[in-house]
């Protein structure tokens, strides 16, 4: 049966698609996707290399001589059985079952995030990137840019003047419902300009939906297909595609804000503030926003956070005189990496917040007197206590995360 199998010449399918080098961790990964279903496989460089050489013509014995002779290893029956039942399993192979087979996608959902899939829009979105295909250029490119920031600087030095009519008692509920509905409508244009561009590169995208991350409803678009991008270019551009289209929406409102009176001019005011707070708010490489998959992308990593997140455990561990505990495995570029990202995200975070904390503080002293500000004060600091002993009990038990998590392009 070995001679049998070392003698067969298996062939990937040919609308597989194979990404980029990544950092996950200590190691690299790759991700594979055929281009008909909706999955993706992490596969290492060795699992590569016998991959990428599946082509029908040659045997896996002769794949298998050039692998020793690249790794100075040699594969047996069994390795070569488990690798082609992996690759059998997620629709990868001619012969094996096809994508749609394999059952339905899971995400993870919780009373705090759930993903609701309205539709396919890939269609949607080639008919649109064949019309819209010259805002791509890079000359159109550079003047959106400077548009977007053009726009961005003339509110941040109005601000006072914005905020000013944005609290306006002159504001009444019809335009505050007014100005909900465009604000959200301005969010569905920033998740098609992500799915837009990810289809402009060649990806496919096959998702848009709503998504519930407490306590929010939002619109979503699923660019997964951004990791198989060899241009890491094209990945930036595609993270950054839904704040500049959204800074570009601003522009109008904007200009309309100038030339306005009340109650218009509240009006305005709500739109441009709340779409430029919205559009910083997403460049904030600490949470899980377009700017945290730009630096993801910029640095050719997958799950920068939780990656991170794991790396400090295990430096913690180790610094506890944990034997098991162990950061070897982390090149040095890796370590000041991870490490630099987790002191960054945790001091943002801390002083997110203590200035939440500050504000409520503020408002409760205000409203209910000193009083309820130091019942709130004795809260605060056993919640903080229990918070400790939780992080504690976490660096003693990390858990490890394998393969790449939900990435949502907003």
């Amino acid at each position: 049966m070995s001679e049998a199998l070392l003698a067969s010449t298996p062939e990937i399918r040919p609308d597989v698609t194979m990404g980029p080098a990544k950092r996950l961790g200590p190691k690299v990964v790759h991700y594979l996707k055929d281009t008909a279903g909706d999955g993706y496989l992490a596969t290492g460089p060795r699992e590569l290399f016998l991959i990428s050489r599946l082509d029908g013509k040659h045997s896996l014995a002769e794949i298998g001589e050039a692998y020793s002779a690249e790794y100075d290893r040699s594969l047996s029956a069994p390795q070569w059985q488990q690798l082609l039942g992996l690759l059998a399993y997620n629709g990868l192979l001619v012969d094996g079952p096809p994508p749609a087979d394999r059952g339905a996608r899971t995400t993870r959902s919780s009373l705090f995030y759930r993903r609701m899939p309205l539709f396919d829009p890939d269609q949607l979105l080639g008919v649109l990137d064949r019309r819209l295909g010259f805002l791509f250029r890079p000359a159109t490119v550079w003047i959106e840019v400077a548009l977007g920031l053009v726009v961005l600087g003339f509110v941040i030095s109005n601000a006072a003047e914005l905020a000013a009519d944005f609290t306006s008692r002159s504001f009444s509920p019809m335009f505050a419902s007014l100005a909900v509905v465009t604000s959200w409508l301005i969010m569905v244009l920033h998740e098609l300009a992500h799915g837009l561009t990810c289809r402009h590169f060649g990806g496919r995208v096959r998702e848009i939906g709503l998504l519930w991350r407490f306590p929010l409803f939002a619109p979503y678009c699923n660019a997964d297909d951004v990791m198989l991008f060899a241009s890491r270019r094209q990945a930036i551009y595609t993270a950054l595609a839904g704040t500049l289209t959204q800074l570009l929406t601003l522009a109008p409102f904007t200009v309309a804000w100038t030339m306005t009176a009340s109650p218009w001019r509240g009006f305005f005011a709500v739109i441009v503030l709340i779409g430029t707070l919205v559009t910083l708010f997403n460049l904030v490489p600490f949470l899980p926003l377009d700017g945290y998959y730009m630096l993801n992308h910029a640095l050719g990593m997958a799950d920068l956070r939780g990656q991170a997140r794991i790396f400090v455990f295990l430096w913690f561990r180790r610094v506890r005189g944990d034997t098991k505990a162990s950061v070897q495995g982390y090149s040095r570029r890796d370590r000041w990496i991870y490490g630099s990202y987790a002191a960054c995200s945790s001091a943002f975070l801390l002083g997110l917040l203590a200035g939440v904390i500050g504000w409520i503080f503020y408002l409760l002293r205000s409203w209910f007197g000193s009083d309820w500000l130091a019942a709130c004060v004795l809260a605060v600091a056993c919640a903080a206590l229990l918070g400790i002993r939780l992080l504690k009990r976490a660096v003693d038990t990390p858990r490890a995360k394998n393969g790449h998590g939900d990435r949502d392009q907003r």
